[in-house]
């Protein structure tokens, strides 16, 4: 689902000043994130910021591995869980199904896209990410947000592996909330989502 737009956005410079622009905007893109509020702030900005994330993921990983550390440490996946919640909160707000579905748009591609292991695993496993972001209240009323939920869910699985199916569990109280999300929506009338969250069962 996400292929063309990870080869897309992966396919840019990688000189020492495109390094340092990557740094700059991962900065920029944290300090904006961790502080927009959905209520006042402007639809355009917001989605172009979210979706400049994937941007910087993909570009990082396939350019300079090393800034994918400066991700982490701007917290921009917490940043886009928050925003997430935010959404919901306020559904009748014009920008809320906007920035939930570039959210999980984003987040999609970053899971799709990224190849360093140790990097997915660290995202997961902060402030137990993975499960948060799973039982995350979107609106899946939404056709749109439910096709991109349901494709979250199957690219989350294709990452679980025996060495970090630990970050999946959650132990007080004990849950696998992707397998539960998944048994959720394993009989829902649109085909495409059965299909996804069938793979997840499988995974």
């Amino acid at each position: 689902m996400f292929g063309p737009l990870i080869r897309f956005l992966g396919a840019t410079d990688d000189d020492d000043d495109g390094v340092r622009r990557k740094q700059q905007q991962i900065q920029a893109l944290g300090a904006y994130l961790g502080r927009v509020q959905l209520a006042t702030a402007s639809r355009r900005r917001v989605v172009e910021s979210v979706r400049q994330v994937a941007e910087v993921v993909v570009w990082s990983d396939r350019r300079s591995p090393a800034l994918l550390d400066a991700v982490l440490a701007a917290a921009l996946p917490q940043s886009l869980l928050r925003l997430l919640t935010d959404a919901r909160i306020t559904p009748d707000h014009p920008i809320a199904a906007a920035v939930t579905v570039q959210v999980l748009q984003t987040l999609g591609i970053v899971l799709d896209g990224a190849t360093s292991t140790r990097f997915i695993d660290a995202l997961l496993g902060t402030n137990d990410f993975v499960n948060r972001l799973i039982t995350a209240p979107v609106d899946l009323r939404s056709d749109e947000v439910l096709a991109y939920y349901a494709a979250l869910l199957k690219a989350l699985a294709l990452r679980l592996t025996p060495a970090n199916i630990h970050l999946f569990i959650r132990q007080e109280p004990q849950a696998f909330p992707l397998f539960a999300a998944a048994a959720a929506l394993f009989d829902h009338e649109d085909s495409m989502v059965r299909v996804a969250v069938r793979a997840v069962t499988l995974s």
